[in-house]
């Protein structure tokens, strides 16, 4: 869960307007632990490339978008892709003709980076999220973060502090962080999450977006205070090992899952998918 995953725009087109024959070649997955060799597409360096690197039942294949990805498996490159759940949910409400292969990979969960010397934040952060995540407001946050049509933000009025914290967050990172183009307002889960907990604790924040490169950097050169944009604590061991930054406690998790084609006939590009 690195970058931004899919930005849908209507655009309708058929896909496989060849390639018919190779449909008896086909097999469903039956077992995720077992993939018979299959060619699974990753994206470079998010979780799931993490998680699945080094195992030996499958021809691990890296694309550098989710849109390149999923117009491989459209066109039979490959044999299953492997995502985060928002964006599993995203794919499908743009592909007819795909499906999420249960039970789910692997559960990943999101953390923060806070600069170095900021232990009493990191405190401060780390205990907000153990009280937050017994919350109603928890609890709607990260259901509509994994809703099947895909998440629908909530304003959350800000109350306003004396304190100003310094937030670098990713322009382009739905369903985490991004700018509504309507209202040209940071919206996402992320973006909710933070600002409850400017709302409890005194602060005003100052955001400070860019691209997923920016927002380390702003990190690590002391330009923010705390960075989060759909960040996997399956980097917290590199991270932490450089000394670049501090870590925070996971605050939200979700599912990492296959997606492959059940229905080569019904197959049908909804909807542009681009990064």
């Amino acid at each position: 869960m690195k970058k931004r995953g899919c930005a849908l725009l209507c655009v309708l087109a058929l896909l496989l307007s060849s390639g018919c024959a190779e449909l008896q070649s086909y097999r469903p997955i039956e077992d995720i632990n077992d993939l018979d060799g299959r060619r699974v597409g990753v994206a470079l360096a998010w979780a799931p490339d993490y998680l699945l690197t080094g195992r030996e039942d499958m021809t691990l294949m890296r694309y550098d978008s989710i849109a390149d990805m999923v117009t491989a498996l459209c066109y039979r490159r490959l044999d299953a892709i492997a995502v985060e759940r928002p964006f599993c949910n995203q794919i499908l409400q743009s592909v007819k003709g795909l499906r999420a292969v249960e039970p789910v990979i692997a559960r990943d969960g999101m953390i923060a980076y806070i600069a170095n010397g900021q232990e009493q934040l990191q405190a401060q952060f780390n205990s907000f999220i153990r009280e937050f995540r017994t919350t109603p407001e928890f609890l709607d946050i990260q259901n509509r973060l994994n809703e099947p049509e895909g998440f629908i933000p909530k304003d959350v009025p800000m109350l306003g502090g004396e304190k100003v914290l310094r937030v670098g967050i990713c322009t382009d990172g739905y369903p985490f962080a991004y700018i509504d183009f309507e209202t040209q307002e940071y919206v996402g889960s992320d973006v909710e999450f933070i600002k409850h907990f400017a709302n409890a604790c005194g602060y005003e924040i100052e955001f400070i977006g860019g691209d997923y490169t920016a927002m380390e950097l702003g990190i690590i050169y002391g330009k923010t205070d705390i960075a989060l944009s759909g960040i996997s604590n399956l980097w917290r061991a590199d991270v932490e090992l450089t000394g670049k930054a501090l870590c925070s406690e996971i605050y939200m998790e979700t599912d990492i899952v296959f997606i492959e084609v059940a229905d080569w006939e019904e197959l049908e590009i909804l909807s542009a998918i681009t990064e």
